[in-house]
């Protein structure tokens, strides 16, 4: 990096905006580039780096652990032991949970969380397996919020990356539930993100799959051209989703939103780090043959399973990352829960 000055330009002009003798804003990024850039052309300000994974390799240190000054914020324990091995110093650690977003939470008591997670166990329970069984349970942390009845189809949302490397499994899931999809069972809602080529792709295999007239009904195609806007979409479009289909990628952690996660096939050694985390929360399970989805998906609803994997993903995986994270950097105490390092 010293070499070739790569995000030297970056550091510099962020500290021409430092002026007046105001002291700098914190560092903050999501990959560990732009922090080791941060720290090798001395910004002035504190650097905070936001591990999204369930576990990390040694590329996220620095050369120099013991004598850096990057902090980092840790979704879960085994990341923090991950650091520790890799000679970050203990108090450059910081337990922090995922940082999903703040609109999909309510605040330090979760109410938006509670509100959704209710609608969706009656949607994924019609039968009332699961809420039999731990009624109790559920009322005494749900509250207000527990529903009784299904208010909507089953609605899946499958979401595969940006690039659309999976699209033609949502093509083929599209065709599983076209009967169940025109009977109102289900609805789909494949995600193409900014990426238009893909939202083409969707739009003609709906239209071959002669589902056209069901497009924005029974299946919906979340497409923005700007990423600002589609993030907003599709944080708005989660609040109604009651299974999330995608790689076992930093969605994985939705499921700490009540959210039960059917798994693709996972593409890298992260993905898989990510899809043990989530078999071990008890979020989420590896897709069974997609092309007899329509079977095997509803034998999940009858039993209560999918109801038992968003109640699990509630329950077992830190939601409030965010606001820690927050926290920190700002100063402001927010009264939350301390996290077990085994999390």
């Amino acid at each position: 990096m010293t070499h070739r000055k790569q995000g030297k330009h970056l550091i510099d002009t962020l500290r021409t905006q430092i002026k007046n003798g105001r002291k700098a804003l914190p560092f903050v990024s999501t990959f560990f580039l732009p922090a080791f850039a941060a720290e090798e052309f001395d910004y002035p300000g504190e650097i905070y780096l936001i591990v999204c994974d369930a576990d990390i390799a040694r590329v996220w240190a620095p050369k120099d652990p013991k004598k850096s000054r990057i902090t980092y914020f840790a979704p879960n324990g085994r990341v923090v032991e991950r650091l520790l091995l890799y000679g970050v110093r203990r108090e450059r650690i910081i337990l922090t949970g995922f940082p999903l977003p703040k609109e999909l939470i309510g605040g330090p008591r979760a109410e938006i969380v509670r509100h959704d997670l209710g609608v969706r166990l009656a949607n994924l329970d019609p039968s009332g397996v699961f809420l039999r069984k731990y009624r109790q349970t559920i009322t005494r942390h749900l509250r207000e919020h527990v529903h009784e009845r299904p208010n909507r189809p089953v609605t899946i949302t499958f979401a595969v990356g940006g690039a659309g490397a999976q699209r033609v499994l949502g093509v083929t899931l599209l065709k599983a539930l076209r009967k169940r999809i025109l009977q109102h069972e289900f609805k789909l809602r494949l995600v193409a993100g900014t990426r238009r080529e893909v939202a083409k792709f969707f739009t003609d295999a709906v239209r071959d799959a002669r589902l056209g007239s069901e497009l924005g009904k029974g299946v919906e195609i979340l497409s923005m051209p700007k990423r600002g806007d589609y993030f907003q979409q599709f944080s708005a479009c989660l609040r109604t989703t009651d299974i999330l289909w995608t790689k076992p990628s930093e969605l994985s952690f939705y499921t700490g939103l009540g959210l039960p996660i059917v798994m693709a096939p996972p593409i890298g050694s992260q993905e898989e780090f990510n899809r043990e985390w989530l078999q071990s929360v008890g979020g989420g399970m590896d897709q069974l043959n997609p092309e007899d989805a329509d079977e095997w998906l509803m034998d999940w609803i009858q039993s209560g399973g999918l109801a038992r994997m968003a109640w699990n993903g509630y329950f077992e995986a830190p939601t409030h990352g965010t606001y820690r994270i927050e926290s920190i950097i700002t100063g402001k105490r927010v009264e939350l829960e301390p996290l077990p390092l085994i999390v």
